[in-house]
């Protein structure tokens, strides 16, 4: 079995679904087609799609969306004179959804503090959650302060304010993919 070098990767944002994407080098020299290939043990190798080069003089892109998760992947290089090629074998395990469920988004304020609290539940893949504060009554946004999840799932945050209009805070939910959920404003 002769190796295929290309540029192979998963990505979860093609499609908007999980999708495999690989890069080869310039003209697809030789190439009469691509395969993708689908195999639960990486000995019994099924194909899913055949793809045929573009051949660009720059390098080609190709992506195909995957449906059925846990298995391993590759691709086939079909040349001129019957001769194949074949990437490494990868495991596609299909991506966690982004969840977070923000609610009981309360403001309070005493004497030169506003405090924030809030509750989350159904929480997945949440990297961090993000304050915000405007002081324009929601035209612009800045950013207060990132604060980790925990365990509890309960929220506090207190800011101190001296003699100053009320401004508005709102909370998201920012993800490991680094994608931001809807926000939700103080009341």
């Amino acid at each position: 079995m002769r190796s295929l070098f290309v540029i192979l990767f998963f990505s979860s944002k093609i499609f908007a679904q999980d999708s495999l994407y690989f890069k080869t080098v310039s003209y697809d020299l030789g190439v009469v087609n691509y395969q993708i290939q689908s195999s639960p043990d990486t000995i019994n190798w099924t194909n899913i799609v055949q793809i045929q080069p573009t051949k660009n003089k720059d390098s080609n892109n190709y992506s195909y969306p995957l449906n059925t998760p846990n298995m391993y992947v590759r691709i086939k290089a079909n040349m001129v004179q019957s001769n194949a090629y074949y990437t490494s074998a990868l495991f596609y395990a299909q991506q966690s959804q982004n969840s977070a469920t923000i609610s009981n988004a309360k403001f309070s304020n005493s004497w030169f503090t506003d405090k924030l609290s809030w509750t989350v539940s159904k929480t997945m893949n949440v990297y961090f959650y993000l304050i915000e504060k405007s002081v324009d009554n929601g035209k612009s946004w800045g950013l207060q302060t990132k604060i980790n999840p925990n365990v509890s799932n309960s929220y506090s945050y207190s800011v101190f304010r001296l003699f100053s209009a009320k401004p508005l805070y709102r909370v998201s939910a920012v993800f490991l993919n680094n994608s931001v959920g809807v926000p939700v404003t103080f009341q």
